[in-house]
């Protein structure tokens, strides 16, 4: 409460800054006072506006115009069709991805 009450300056209104504060966080659904943790990718390519992020857990994460795509492995798929890169239907999304990615960034 003191380091809110310090980065506020207004003793007077802290109680009501903090209530909002609270509020705000429940209705949003965000953790207002948690440090943002960003996941960094280890892997990643980018085709037309297409782009494709191994994650360090090896999950991949396909944007096309910035955008997330809902069904990653068919975005996927969509791209191999389009660099010409030949794929075994038995992968899985992240075999896939990985593969992919790799393609790209050789040409």
């Amino acid at each position: 409460m003191n380091k809110i009450a310090e980065i506020v300056n207004d003793d007077a209104n802290l109680g009501t800054i903090v209530e909002s504060t609270l509020e705000l966080s429940a209705v949003t659904n965000l953790k207002a006072f948690d440090t943002p943790k960003k996941v960094q990718g280890k892997k990643s390519a980018i085709f037309g506006d297409f782009s494709i992020e191994i994650m360090t857990d090896n999950k991949v994460v396909v944007k096309k115009a910035g955008a997330v795509c809902d069904n990653t492995k068919a975005a996927l798929r969509e791209i191999a069709k389009k660099v010409g890169f030949a794929f075994d239907p038995k992968w899985n999304t992240q075999q896939l991805g990985n593969k992919l990615a790799n393609f790209i960034n050789q040409k």
